[in-house]
Order: C-alpha cells, then structure tokens, then sequence
C-alpha cells in the first residue's frame, strides 16, 4: 500500500481538495500501518502523558500506534478511538461524519488531530461533554501558505488564539497554551481546577482569546 508521502505534491493536493469537497476523511491515508505508527519520535507522547496524573481514564482521540499508552501514569485507565481499527477494544469514529466515542472520561487527547478536522469547534464542544480535561497538539505551520498545509493532509488553518477562541465557545476555560517547537503548540485545558502555567516551553497561562505581544 503506497504511503501517502510517496505521492507528489501536486497529486496530494488535488486528493485533499477532493476530500475537502466531499468533507470526508481519509479513511485510505489512515488505513495504512505506516500512517498509523506516526513519527518514530514518541517525545510528544511522553510530554503529554507527564502532565496526565496516575489513576485516571484516557481517551486517546485519533490514537494512531496507541504510543500515548506506554509512557502513561500507573492505574490510568486507557481508551482508544480512531478513523479505522487500532486495537480489540478500540472505538471506531469519524469525527468528520458527527461521531464520538461512548463513554465519560477524566481526559481527553487530541494530538495532530484537530489539523483533519472540518468542524473542529463541534469536535471541542464533544469533548467538553464527555471530558474534565483536553490536551490539544496542534500544528501552526505555514498559515500563508494554503496549499503546503493541503499537501500534509490538514484542511483547516487555525492560528493559536483562533484555537482558544474556539476553546472558550466550547465552554473550556484555564487554557495554558504551551509552545512546543515553531508554530506548534499544545492546549491543556481544564475545566474544573486552576492551575499554574506547565513547564513545557513557552509558560502562557490564557484565559482570554488574545495571543501574547
């Protein structure tokens, strides 16, 4: 099965204009097990999983090679969910058809997700109902330049404080935006409890949609 960056760019971006259209996910990218271990870099996975506390239930949102579950807390509770089957006991959802997995749980993660994602304010406002907490990796990259983000795959172009103002409409609130390298950044929010900027990079703590100076 070829690997969708075995593709040229200029056959990438009629495939994602396509699925754009048809606001459809790629189910074909995603089926392949290349796709699915990701980078053979685990250090978000670890950076994430070192802000989750021990003895609580993860919903691992577009989990991929599922790498987020080894590096966990003891007693965490795991729960998978992506496009096509992971694991036995993996939920099978397509966030761009509506879907959610079933359950209520104390965090949620989407890493590299909300980049796939057509409507990613309904995706926040899902997770604020099913969730206490939301950890967001969201890449920035490239926000003037359209057709390079088509080429990854990602069909929406969302800056850090477009994200938040997002967050917040979704009922989230003590958001740390934290950055993690160039225009990436990650979204720890935490609708019940304060608590400090986390040491992950850039210290931000945002309570309102405005970006930084």
């Amino acid at each position: 099965m070829a690997s969708f960056w075995d593709l040229d760019g200029k056959t990438r971006l009629e495939r994602v204009s396509h699925l754009i259209d048809e606001r459809a996910s790629d189910t074909e990218r995603w089926r392949n097990p290349l796709h699915a271990e990701g980078a053979l870099d685990h250090s978000r996975s670890q950076r994430v999983a070192g802000i989750i506390p021990p003895g609580v239930s993860v919903l691992d949102l577009g989990c991929g090679a599922m790498a987020l579950k080894q590096y966990l807390a003891p007693g965490c509770r795991y729960h998978p969910a992506d496009l096509v089957p992971r694991s036995a006991d993996s939920q099978v959802v397509d966030l761009n058809k509506g879907e959610f997995p079933v359950g209520q749980f104390d965090w949620i993660t989407l890493l590299g997700v909300l980049e796939y994602v057509f409507d990613p304010l309904a995706v926040l406002k899902a997770c604020r109902a099913a969730g206490s907490h939301l950890i967001i990796d969201y890449n920035s990259q490239w926000l003037d330049e359209t057709d390079r983000r088509r080429r990854c795959g990602w069909v929406n172009d969302l800056k850090p404080g477009e994200l938040v103002d997002m967050a917040i409409a979704a009922d989230w609130k003590n958001i740390a935006v934290l950055k993690v390298v160039d225009n990436r950044y990650m979204f720890v929010m935490d609708c019940n409890v304060p608590r400090p900027p986390l040491e992950l990079g850039l210290k931000a703590l945002w309570q309102q949609s405005a970006p930084p100076a």
